[in-house]
């Protein structure tokens, strides 16, 4: 699935702060002994919880993998557009499936991935592969993830995709709000998907109407704590909630998974790094495992291949998480 990047689109999805809220949240959603595994890997799953937006610096087919315009294809419930992939593409053609968006389809091949990982008993790739399809399935619940209106620009509020996945979240969604249902199992993931986005796409107009009543009620553009504060009033409750879903959707994920490969014994031990890759700053120069705890702002990251990679481009080692010994 080639696709062009979309330039222009926002960048961090829920941000750091959420995304690593879904990962660590559908941990307690699993069963036992899943959850063992899982918890002692925690810490990784929230720490490679943002690597897919770092990919966007190096690939530039990156970016419709973490969307959908499904008001592209019609209105609810009758989208014309086929769940499977290539008969998507032989109805509307690939340039338009492409650049409307992939993400079901990504959160299908993640899925296949983490499949096979759990199939080899492959501790490292497993967490890697969980923590990876997290990203994905908290970018399909964010509801500006799933329209063509995606940062308002459609209608005169521009800024909105920002203010209310890191302004609205950041501010009023506590991480002890975040208490997803039970995982269960998922029959098919890619009607799963589509599922999913179309209930993102529904929730639109309610935004746009609070930003709107919002900016109406302080009469000017600053978006103050005011601003805030009305807006949340309807914004914090969609995203408290969508936050939820996406837990409980990715730990069901992670269940299904682990089912379909016959349910393999997984050790409740911490792996040492989960990662293949490793992660520079492109300031200081220094390049970290992706686990470390002193990773840089994610608009100072730069994803490397390896430590030849890394040399070769001057970074020198982290001296805390000493990846020099790494790939």
């Amino acid at each position: 699935m080639g696709c062009a990047m979309l330039l222009g689109r926002p960048a961090w999805g829920w941000g750091p702060y959420g995304h690593q809220l879904v990962n660590g949240a559908a941990v307690e959603a699993l069963p036992e002994p899943l959850r063992g595994f899982y918890r002692a890997n925690r810490e990784h799953l929230e720490a490679l919880s943002m690597m897919p937006d770092e990919w966007r610096a190096s690939d530039r087919q990156e970016g419709p993998r973490h969307f959908i315009d499904l008001d592209r294809y019609g209105s609810a419930p009758n989208f014309d557009i086929p769940h499977d992939y290539q008969a998507a593409v032989l109805k509307h053609g690939k340039a338009k499936v492409d650049s409307n968006g992939i993400v079901p389809w990504v959160i299908e091949q993640r899925f296949q991935q983490l499949v096979k990982a759990m199939k080899n008993r492959d501790a490292a790739d497993i967490v890697y592969q969980s923590a990876a399809l997290g990203h994905y399935v908290a970018d399909i619940h964010v509801p500006f993830h799933a329209t063509e209106n995606y940062d308002g620009q459609m209608t005169q509020q521009r800024g909105i995709h920002a203010r209310f996945e890191e302004g609205v979240v950041e501010r009023f969604v506590k991480s002890g709000s975040v208490k997803p249902k039970p995982a269960k199992e998922i029959p098919n993931v890619v009607v799963a998907a589509f599922d999913w986005a179309a209930e993102s796409l529904s929730l639109v107009p309610d935004l746009l109407r609070a930003d709107k009543e919002a900016q109406k009620a302080v009469g000017n553009l600053d978006y103050d704590e005011v601003y805030y504060n009305l807006f949340s009033k309807t914004a914090s409750g969609i995203a408290a909630r969508r936050l939820n879903d996406a837990a409980h959707a990715l730990a069901s994920l992670w269940f299904t998974a682990w089912v379909k490969a016959g349910r393999p014994p997984l050790k409740p031990v911490k792996v040492a790094n989960p990662s293949p890759f490793l992660i520079g700053n492109k300031f200081n120069r220094l390049y970290h495992l992706a686990t470390c705890r002193w990773l840089p702002s994610p608009e100072t990251r730069v994803t490397l291949a390896s430590r030849e990679q890394a040399r070769q481009g001057g970074y020198r080692p982290c001296p805390y998480c000493r990846p020099s010994g790494s790939k």
